[in-house]
C-alpha cells in the first residue's frame, strides 16, 4: 500500500495527475497566505493561520477512496483493476469524497485529541462541504471505524487517509482547535477560507495538474495566486476630507457618522430623504479602511437598478479614495444575478490572475475572475443587491464562502425599511452573524419605525411612549451592553401641504402645472394604473411632455426613459421642467428626481413619505410653487370604510390591496386624511407612530390586521427555516432563498419579426434560434440580446412549455409583434391578451 499514488487531480489527456497529497500541500499553502490577509479576523476568533493551514490540508483526503479513484480509468488500468471495476459494484458509487472527508477527519480529531467531541464532528463537517454542499456532522464520540480493507483490492482506504492526515498534522504542527459547535462564527469562516484556497490550488495557471512542484515553488505560486488577485485589505489614500471625496462640504448627519462609526458592530442611520446618507456611509467606510479597521465595503441595495445606478457612484468614489494602482485592480464590483448581461461587466474565466501577482499587469484578469457568482463578493469594493449578501446565512451552496468574503467589511444596507418582514428576519440574522466576523454594519434608512431599529440593533423594544429626535444615529459596537443614541442638527423644516381630490381633479390641476412650466411627479401603485393614467394625462398632444416609467418596458427602453427623466429632473438638470413624468413605485427610492408638484396614489404611509423625498429635493432658487402633495381620493370614504367588512373593503381599496397590505392602506389613510400640511423632517416620526399606534378599531380592520400577523408570523418562521444551514437544497442565486414575495414572473423577450431561425428583436438586434432539436447552448451575446429586449410579466397569466435554447439563456419565452401592436405569445392563456404600446409599455389585458 505504501507504493500506491492516489491521483487527484487528471492532465488534459486524461491520464492521471498530482497526487492527493502534493494537492493538499499546495491548498495549505494558498490557506497558509489567505491566513496572512486575513489574519485580523483570525485574531478576533482566536484562530491561528497554522489551523488554517492544517485544515486545509485534510479537505480531500476523501479522494483517498475506491469510489473517487475508480473514477479515472487510466489509473484502474496501473493497478490492473480494469476488469475488477467491470465485473464488480464499483460502477455504483454512493459516497461522494466530502462525506469521507467529513468522517475520517472527525475520527482522527476525535482520537488525537484535538478538540472535544463536539468540536470534531462539527470542524470535520465544515471542512467536509468544501464543494458547497453541506454534509452532517458525524455523531459527537468516535465514529465508528469502516472496515479494515477493501476485499477487491486489499486496500486499507481509512489507513491510507489516516496517514494523509499525519502528514499534514505533523507539517503545520497544529495546535489544539476551538470546540467549536456548529453555529459558532469561526466555524464557516475557516469553511469558507478553505473553499477559497481550494479554488485557488486548482488554479492550473499555477498549479499544473500533471506537474509536481517543489515546495519552494508551491509556497511562491501559492503567494502569486493570491497576491494577483489582491484579496484581503483594500488600501486607500490617506487623509482626504469628505470634501476631497465628495466635493461638497458635510451636512450634520454626514460628520457624525465619521466620528461614530469607529469599528465593528451595528450602527443604524435615520435621516431624511436627500440627506446624503449615501455619502455618509461611504465616509465612515473610508475612515475605517484608512484605520486598518476594516478589509473593503459591500454596498447593499434593494433592486438591481438601485445596484447599477449606485455602482456609477461607487466607482467615483473609488478613483478619489484609492491609489491608482488599486482602482486598477479594484474597480468597484457589480453583484447581482444579472449584472454579466452588461456589456461594462467582465465575464468569468475560471480564474485568471494577474501571474506576476503585480498591480497593473491584467487590470481586466481580475474583474473576470471576481465576476463568478461564487467568487463576486470576495472583491474587496463592491455593490448589488442585499440578496448577494442574504446568501451567506440561508441555507444556499457555498452559504460560507459569502460569509468568508463579508468578513471584516463595511456592510452598506440601504433603504432597509422596504424589505417585507421576511427579508427583513433574513437581515436581522445577517448583523447577528457578521458582527463576531469583524464587520461593520451601516444601515440606513429615512423612514425606520422604532421597533424595526431594536430588532436590528438586538436591542430591547423602545418605550412606546417616548419622543426620540431626527435625524438619528445609533450605535452598538461589537461588545456595547446596549446601543448608544447620538442625535443630529436637524436641517431646515419644509412645510409641504397635504390634500386629498377626485381623479379627474387632480388630472386637471397636473395638466394646468405643468403647462405653467413645473415639473409633476405622479406615483401609482400598479402598472395599469400608470399605463392609464399617462394615457389621459396625454390626451389630445399637450404641448408639454408626459413621461412613463415602469417594469413592464424592455430594458432597453426602460433605459432610455430613465436616463431621460433622470436628466430632466435630476440634480444636475438645466434644461426646461416642465413636464409630466408617471411613475410605480420604482422612483420611490434611491432615485434622485426632484419635482415642483407631487400626485400619488394611496400607499403604506413610510412608501408616502419616501414619495415625497422626491418634492423639491434640491435647491434651484426660488420657485413658484410651495410644495405639495395630492393624493387620489379613494372610491369609498374613510366613514364607509369603517363600517364595511373585509370584502367590501378589499374592493372598494381595490388593485393596491394586491400590492400593500390592506390594513397598513387603512391606517395610513386615516392619518393622511387627518393632514393639511406637514412639517419634514420634524414630523416623520410623528406619522410612522400614529400609522401604527394601539387603538380602539373597526372589527372588519381588526380580523385584518389578525391576518397580516399571521403572514408576518409564517414568514418569520420561514425565513428562520430557511437559515437552517443543515437543509441546503438550493443553487446560490438570489431570488428564491431571500424574497418571498409570492409572486412569481415569467421573463419574455419582444420580437419585432422572425424570418426562419433569425429574430428581429424590438431594439433591431437579430438573434438566431437553434433548428430543430439541437443542443441548448448558452450564447453570451445572444443572452445580452434577448435580455435588452426582455420584461418580466406574470405568471399567472402564462402556461408555458419548456424552450431549452431560451431558458438556457435566461428567458422563458418570446413574444411576436403582429398588426395593430398585439403581441403573439404562445403560451399566454386565452383569456389574457398582450399589446405592445411605445409609449405605455406592454399592456396585459383580461379579455372580460
Amino acid at each position: 500500500m505504501e507504493e500506491l499514488r492516489f491521483w487527484a487531480k487528471t492532465a488534459a489527456d486524461g491520464q492521471p495527475g498530482i497526487c492527493v497529497a502534493e494537492h493538499l500541500r499546495n491548498v495549505a499553502l494558498v490557506a497558509a497566505v489567505l491566513a496572512q490577509r486575513y489574519a485580523c479576523v483570525l485574531a478576533r476568533l482566536g484562530l491561528t493561520a497554522d489551523q488554517a493551514a492544517f485544515l486545509a490540508a485534510c479537505h480531500d483526503v476523501g479522494k483517498i477512496s475506491r469510489d473517487f479513484q475508480s473514477k479515472c480509468r487510466p489509473w484502474l488500468a496501473e493497478q490492473g483493476w480494469l476488469e475488477l471495476a467491470a465485473a464488480g459494484d464499483w460502477a455504483r458509487r454512493t459516497r461522494a469524497h466530502g462525506e469521507l472527508t467529513n468522517e475520517s477527519l472527525a475520527r482522527f480529531l476525535t482520537e488525537r485529541a484535538v478538540c472535544g467531541d463536539q468540536g470534531a464532528s462539527s470542524w470535520a463537517a465544515a471542512i467536509g462541504s468544501h464543494h458547497g454542499r453541506t454534509v452532517r456532522p458525524t455523531e459527537p464520540g468516535l465514529p465508528p471505524p469502516p472496515e479494515k480493507s477493501d476485499p477487491a483490492t486489499q486496500v486499507d482506504w481509512e489507513a491510507a487517509r489516516r496517514c494523509a492526515l499525519e502528514e499534514a498534522w505533523q507539517a503545520w504542527q497544529c495546535p489544539r482547535l476551538p470546540d467549536a459547535d456548529p453555529a459558532w462564527p469561526g466555524l464557516w469562516f475557516l469553511a469558507g477560507l478553505v473553499s477559497l484556497a481550494d479554488w485557488l490550488g486548482s488554479d492550473e495557471r499555477f498549479f499544473p495538474p500533471d506537474c509536481s512542484l517543489p515546495q519552494a515553488e508551491a509556497a511562491c505560486r501559492a503567494r502569486q495566486a493570491v497576491g494577483g488577485l489582491g484579496l484581503g485589505p483594500l488600501s486607500v489614500r490617506r487623509g482626504l476630507s469628505f470634501e476631497d471625496l465628495f466635493d461638497c462640504p458635510p451636512y450634520a448627519v454626514q460628520r457624525l457618522a465619521g466620528e461614530v462609526i469607529t469599528g465593528p458592530g451595528v450602527y443604524v442611520l435615520e435621516a431624511p430623504m436627500g440627506q446624503g446618507k449615501t455619502e455618509a456611509a461611504l465616509y465612515a467606510a473610508y475612515r475605517l479602511l484608512e484605520q486598518g479597521r476594516s478589509t473593503g465595503i459591500y454596498f447593499a441595495l434593494p433592486t438591481q437598478a438601485t445596484s447599477n445606478r449606485m455602482h456609477e457612484r461607487l466607482e467615483q468614489f473609488c478613483r478619489r479614495a484609492c491609489p491608482q494602482e488599486a482602482t486598477l485592480r479594484h474597480n468597484p464590483q457589480l453583484i447581482h444575478a444579472s449584472s454579466w448581461l452588461r456589456e461594462d461587466c467582465a465575464q468569468p474565466t475560471g480564474g485568471e490572475v494577474d501571474r506576476d501577482g503585480e498591480p497593473g499587469g491584467e487590470p481586466d484578469a481580475n474583474r473576470r475572475w471576481f465576476a463568478s457568482s461564487k467568487r463576486a463578493l470576495l472583491a474587496p469594493l463592491g455593490v448589488g443587491t442585499v440578496d448577494q449578501a442574504l446568501l451567506s446565512v440561508v441555507a444556499a451552496r457555498h452559504f460560507f464562502v459569502r460569509r468568508f468574503a463579508l468578513a471584516g467589511k463595511v456592510v452598506i444596507l440601504d433603504e432597509v425599511h422596504s424589505y417585507d418582514v421576511y427579508t427583513g428576519t433574513l437581515i436581522e440574522n445577517l448583523c447577528q452573524e457578521l458582527i463576531p466576523l469583524g464587520c461593520t454594519l451601516i444601515i440606513l434608512s429615512a423612514t425606520l419605525t422604532p421597533q424595526a431599529r431594536a430588532r436590528l440593533l438586538g436591542a430591547a423594544p423602545p418605550d412606546e411612549a417616548a419622543s426620540e429626535p431626527y435625524p438619528l444615529l445609533t450605535a452598538r459596537p461589537d461588545g456595547a451592553a446596549a446601543p448608544d443614541a447620538h442625535p443630529a442638527p436637524p436641517p431646515k423644516d419644509k412645510t409641504v401641504r397635504i390634500a386629498f381630490a377626485s381623479r379627474a381633479e387632480l388630472l386637471r390641476r397636473a395638466r394646468e402645472a405643468a403647462a405653467q412650466g413645473a415639473a409633476v411627479l405622479w406615483v401609482c401603485d400598479t402598472v395599469e394604473s400608470a399605463q392609464q393614467t399617462r394615457q389621459e394625462l396625454a390626451a389630445d398632444a399637450p404641448a408639454f411632455p408626459v413621461g412613463l416609467l415602469h417594469s413592464r418596458f424592455p430594458y432597453f427602453k426602460r433605459q432610455e426613459l430613465e436616463k431621460h427623466w433622470l436628466d430632466r429632473l435630476g440634480r444636475s438638470g438645466s434644461g426646461p421642467r416642465g413636464g409630466i413624468l408617471v411613475s410605480t413605485q420604482i422612483v420611490e427610492q434611491s432615485v434622485d428626481i426632484d419635482a415642483d408638484l407631487l400626485i400619488t396614489e394611496l400607499a403604506p404611509s413610510d412608501m408616502l413619505l419616501q414619495r415625497l423625498g422626491r418634492l423639491q429635493r434640491h435647491e434651484r432658487g426660488p420657485r413658484r410653487w410651495p410644495p405639495r402633495c395630492l393624493l387620489v381620493e379613494e372610491a369609498a370614504s374613510l366613514n364607509d370604510l369603517r363600517g364595511f367588512d373585509e370584502r367590501s373593503i378589499l374592493a372598494a381599496l381595490g388593485p393596491k390591496a394586491h400590492v400593500y397590505a390592506p390594513y397598513a392602506l387603512l391606517r395610513s389613510l386615516e392619518v393622511w386624511s387627518a393632514l393639511d400640511e406637514l412639517s419634514l423632517p420634524s414630523d416623520i416620526r410623528d406619522i410612522l407612530a400614529h400609522t401604527w399606534e394601539d387603538k380602539a378599531l373597526p372589527s372588519a380592520w381588526e380580523r385584518l390586521r389578525d391576518e397580516a400577523d399571521g403572514r408576518n408570523f409564517a414568514a418569520k418562521q420561514m425565513a428562520a427555516l430557511q437559515s437552517n444551514i443543515w437543509n441546503l437544497s438550493q443553487e446560490d442565486r438570489e431570488g428564491p432563498l431571500t424574497r418571498n414575495s409570492g409572486y412569481e414572473t415569467r421573463v419574455v423577450a419582444l420580437c419585432a419579426r422572425r424570418q426562419g431561425q433569425t429574430c428581429t428583436l424590438l431594439n433591431g438586434e437579430s438573434v438566431r434560434l437553434p433548428e430543430g432539436k439541437s443542443r441548448a447552448r448558452f450564447d453570451l451575446q445572444a443572452a445580452r440580446a434577448l435580455a435588452r429586449n426582455s420584461l418580466r410579466l406574470p405568471a399567472y397569466c402564462l402556461d408555458l412549455a419548456p424552450a431549452p435554447f431560451l431558458q438556457r439563456n435566461h428567458v422563458d419565452a418570446l413574444a411576436l409583434l403582429e398588426e395593430k401592436g398585439v403581441l403573439s405569445l404562445r403560451g399566454l392563456k386565452s383569456e389574457y391578451r398582450l399589446l405592445w404600446d411605445p409609449d405605455l409599455g406592454v399592456r396585459l389585458f383580461k379579455n372580460d
